[in-house]
């Protein structure tokens, strides 16, 4: 990794990185500068030790480190947004046509003195049969 004339760092890697000589997965190297307040475009390259032989280079950015590492927050945001925007949109917003009256039901008042209670009778004891 290089920008211009002032910065030079190595990414690491091991020969288990390399997938059939058509893919490599390495570790970047952190910035120079760890206090990154905005995205830096840096170029980076391969380089083969055999020959020293440079590979073309391609473009690679360094963003900033932020508390929101897995940008939640900005999903949130976007989350709630698609949601008022899907809300102002839907046709369920609620009932076009005021809902009818309830009903109401008949329910017997149990506690009306108006219904006699039948008296009670006393229990009858009836003797075994097997003595």
């Amino acid at each position: 990794y290089f920008t211009g004339p002032g910065w030079e760092a190595r990414g690491s890697f091991s020969q288990a990185d390399v997938h059939r000589q058509v893919a490599i997965v390495f570790r970047t190297p952190p910035y120079a500068d760890p206090g990154l307040q905005a995205p830096v475009r840096v170029s980076m390259q391969l380089r083969r030790p055999s020959d020293r032989e440079l590979s073309e280079p391609m473009e690679f950015q360094y963003l900033p480190d932020t508390d929101d590492r897995h940008r939640i927050e900005e999903k949130r945001k976007r989350t709630y947004e698609t949601f008022k925007s899907i809300m102002k949109k839907s046709p369920f917003n609620g009932p076009t046509d005021p809902r009818p009256p309830t009903r109401r039901i008949a329910v017997p008042n149990r506690g009306s003195a108006s219904i006699p209670k039948p008296a009670p009778q006393p229990y009858s004891f009836t003797p075994s049969l097997s003595t």
